[in-house]
């Protein structure tokens, strides 16, 4: 009699073949980690960058409505369509209200906030809340007679503003 041929893989083999797989996923996950944290930093800086552009333009944007403005704002009030910019020029601020901030559930304020330091932003910003995870905060430029200051406050959406219907 004759045998006939056995064709497949073996029981060790497969189990090999799943050892290094499981292997080479143990190895890939912590550098796909930090990848991941990269890219959250890079949109959350993207986003305040972004914000600081809408404010500036809004700053710098001539307005012949109204007369009684300080620069070249409102003195007070909503501007543009939505709840998104809150200017008050009397004590020189501008508000973006929706600056949405996507960062590890892990990372603290003071980790924010040295990722901000380290940022190529053209200003400081300090994060101000006690924990700031993912969502949208309230971003505040301040701005003095000779123009912006150079620093920014981000923090928590005050209570009154954040049953507006705001723009992700």
């Amino acid at each position: 009699m004759r045998k006939k041929d056995i064709k497949g893989f073996t029981l060790a083999e497969l189990l090999i073949v799943v050892a290094i797989i499981g292997v080479l996923v143990a190895i890939s996950i912590p550098i796909f980690s930090k990848q991941l944290e990269k890219s959250r930093d890079a949109v959350t800086v993207a986003n305040i960058r972004s914000a600081y552009t809408e404010a500036m333009t809004e700053y710098i944007s001539p307005d012949p409505i109204d007369k009684n403005k300080k620069g070249n704002a409102y003195p007070s009030g909503w501007i543009g369509s939505g709840y998104h910019l809150w200017l008050n020029y009397k004590s020189g601020k501008i508000n973006v209200i929706d600056v949405v901030i996507r960062i590890e559930n892990t990372k603290t304020t003071a980790e924010l906030n040295k990722m901000l330091q380290d940022s190529n932003l053209p200003f400081k910003v300090k994060a101000s809340a006690s924990s700031l995870p993912s969502g949208m905060y309230l971003l505040t430029f301040s701005f003095t007679d000779d123009g912006f200051s150079g620093t920014a406050t981000l923090k928590d959406i005050p209570n009154y503003w954040k049953n507006l219907e705001l723009s992700a």
